[in-house]
């Protein structure tokens, strides 16, 4: 990624001081409620080679690679890059792989087995351009993952009047199936997994405002609860929309 007209974010942006707990080095529970509905597909590339595109901090790249035996690479513009290489040394991973810079001009040596990103593809204003750069750095028979916030229905509702500022570097058409399936469809992928996973919760950029901090406290927390008797992966309530595609 990069500072350049269609990006709905820049380097700074993704400074850890803002968006993320630096020293915390595990995701919390909720944040991989779309885990098990792509955990067999990634079993079968053990051993592999898997990159993230816009890894930084390194905190899903941890949690996949601890449960799925890959060899964590991952690529990311933002100023605090090098906190992948902190948090995967922090998981035990002796000899992660950090290249710095735009996804978009970065080309490997030789394909992925697994290409991987979780919460990037919305921050462009065409999504299925990041998608073919998934597809471009990936062998052929090998898994492309991708995870996205679901921001559409009852979650945008939330977004719209309590995070309003961050909801305006997220593209919600990146969040629609049918963007995958014209994925699948044009790079000749496999489509081994294409859903909503998880339970209605909410979440959000933190706020300076006392009170609507304790706000935005109370609803998520109802939404919780709720989501407990709520059914999981209803794309109205369902927090991620996850795809997993195999290429041909």
């Amino acid at each position: 990624m990069s500072d350049k007209t269609g990006d709905l974010t820049h380097p700074a942006y993704w400074g850890f001081g803002r968006r993320h707990l630096g020293s915390r080095a595990e995701m919390h529970p909720g944040e991989a409620e779309w885990f098990p509905a792509v955990e067999r597909y990634l079993k079968a590339y053990e051993g592999g080679r898997f990159i993230e595109l816009g890894c930084a901090p390194g905190l899903v790249s941890a949690f996949v690679c601890t449960r799925v035996a890959l060899s964590p690479h991952g690529v990311d513009f933002s100023t605090d890059a090098d906190r992948y290489l902190d948090v995967l040394g922090e998981a035990g991973f002796c000899s992660p792989t950090l290249y710095k810079g735009d996804l978009r001009g970065f080309h490997p040596d030789r394909p992925f087995d697994v290409v991987a990103s979780f919460g990037l593809i919305e921050h462009f204003d065409d999504p299925g351009e990041i998608l073919d750069h998934h597809d471009r750095m990936l062998r052929k028979g090998g898994l492309c993952l991708v995870v996205v916030p679901n921001f559409r229905k009852i979650q945008y509702l939330y977004h719209r009047v309590f995070d309003r500022r961050d909801m305006s570097v997220h593209n919600t058409a990146a969040m629609s199936p049918r963007l995958f399936v014209d994925f699948a469809e044009r790079s000749r992928h496999r489509v081994r997994h294409l859903g909503y996973a998880g339970r209605l919760r909410f979440w959000n950029a933190p706020s300076e405002r006392f009170l609507s901090r304790v706000m935005k406290k109370t609803i998520r927390e109802g939404a919780v609860r709720m989501g407990r008797v709520l059914p999981p992966a209803h794309p109205w309530l369902a927090p991620w929309l996850v795809y997993a595609g195999e290429k041909r």
